[in-house]
């Protein structure tokens, strides 16, 4: 029944009135707003769009958070007397890119996970949702079996040299280069919160162990980068092997008790999927019995596991955090490092750009991690070159082509120029 400018002069009534009735993947249609045609059996007429080819661009908690804060505080921004302005100036040329149908800012679960550890969760919700339009990152975990899987299937067959496809669509729900409509749906998420304080706990449980680490990295004047590296790296198969046997080995204890387990007993770790992601993959090759066996543990004990692309890039800033830690760093990681490093390392080749923390993003300066990123030609942004960010979106806008901002005109009118802001009200 919609029918929103701007209007056209109707085929059927002749008046200016013929608006947008719908948006759809690459084309839309129009009804008029006055007789309503077409109506009943009539046909819509489609007018096609040209395709799109959106920059996907990471945006980090913290940024989330300090535009949710700006926006939520009003004009004179007294969150931030620093950055105040800027992030205001940020969050008008982002949305009037998502408008142009020229980026797309995915949330993730880690946006969710650290929202949910805000008294500002609904408004964090809100801004990220608002942000994102409908396309989210799938979960870091599915994304790591999606490589893994990737690898044992190059593995097992010897094909010469890894390949990988960083289609950023493949590792998303919701599609990225489609026409965006002018609402998208949104759904609460209270359950989460009743894991709020179990997240808090567990995040307080692994800063500590990271607290240990840093020191021993600290007293550590003898490992080089590269023996921090292969450390990391080569831990990788060997925490998944060790995680399966211990389930199993639960199990088994379970079992020769004769008790009745809990379901917390048996609920399975999700470590395990890779294990039988990997016994998958092996049996499409034919492969079965104690050869499968056999093969499984060569595989997570093979030293190309580190070329899976998730676990070198972890790998490489975790080094790059031990080296500094060597060299003299004080200052203690922050409570974020982890998921920060894990969320960087598995979705950075997806992302045409992305606005991270410093320390990250000084991580990923150093060599050899800077080499390692310049294959996927992801570019980096933090405080620390702001306005060099400012700059990257500025020429996204400047380099659309004729085409794509005709169809703009057609489709929204003037409205797509236009940054509104999300309602935080409750």
């Amino acid at each position: 029944m919609f029918s929103r400018p701007p209007y056209i002069q109707c085929p059927y009534c002749g008046e200016n009135s013929f608006g947008i009735n719908t948006i759809c993947d690459n084309h839309y249609t129009r009804r008029c707003r006055i007789c309503w045609r077409p109506s009943g059996s009539e046909r819509f007429e489609t007018y096609p769009l040209p395709p799109l080819n959106k920059h996907v661009i990471y945006l980090d908690q913290f940024v989330i958070s300090k535009m949710m804060k700006c926006i939520a505080s009003g004009s004179g921004n007294p969150i931030d007397a620093k950055y105040g302005e800027y992030w205001i100036e940020l969050y008008d040329r982002l949305m009037v890119l998502r408008n142009g149908q020229m980026i797309v800012c995915p949330y993730s679960d880690v946006h969710m996970d650290e929202s949910i550890l805000s008294g500002d969760h609904a408004k964090l919700k809100r801004m990220y949702e608002f942000l994102a339009f409908d396309v989210a990152f799938k979960s870091l975990h599915m994304i790591e079996r999606m490589q893994m899987s990737n690898h044992a299937n190059w593995w097992i067959e010897g094909l010469g040299d890894l390949h990988y496809e960083f289609d950023p669509q493949s590792v998303m729900s919701g599609a990225i280069n489609t026409w965006q409509t002018w609402y998208y749906f949104s759904f609460p998420r209270n359950w989460l919160l009743n894991s709020r304080e179990e997240k808090r706990e567990y995040r307080e449980r692994v800063h500590e162990k990271l607290k240990g680490l840093f020191r021993r990295w600290q007293n550590d004047q003898r490992s080089t980068f590269d023996d921090w590296f292969k450390a990391e790296s080569a831990g990788y198969g060997k925490i998944i092997l060790a995680e399966f046997a211990r389930y199993y080995g639960k199990l088994k204890d379970i079992s020769i008790s004769g008790g009745l387990p809990s379901p917390f007993e048996i609920e399975t770790p999700l470590i395990i999927d890779f294990v039988n992601d990997v016994l998958r993959v092996f049996e499409s090759h034919g492969l079965s019995g104690k050869g499968l066996c056999s093969k499984v543990l060569d595989y997570f004990h093979s030293p190309s596991l580190q070329d899976i692309p998730n676990n070198r890039i972890s790998s490489m800033m975790w080094a790059a955090v031990a080296q500094k830690a060597a060299h003299g760093q004080k200052r203690p990681l922050n409570k974020g490092m982890r998921d920060d490093i894990r969320f960087i390392s598995v979705t950075l080749p997806y992302c045409d750009a992305m606005f991270i923390d410093k320390e990250c993003h000084a991580l990923l300066k150093e060599s050899p991690p800077s080499k390692e990123i310049e294959k996927y030609g992801t570019k980096l942004f933090s405080l620390n070159n702001k306005q060099e960010f400012m700059e990257y979106l500025a020429n996204i806008l400047t380099t659309a082509s004729a085409k794509h901002m005709a169809a703009l005109s057609e489709v929204y009118g003037e409205s797509w120029k236009i940054p509104h802001k999300p309602n935080f009200a409750e």
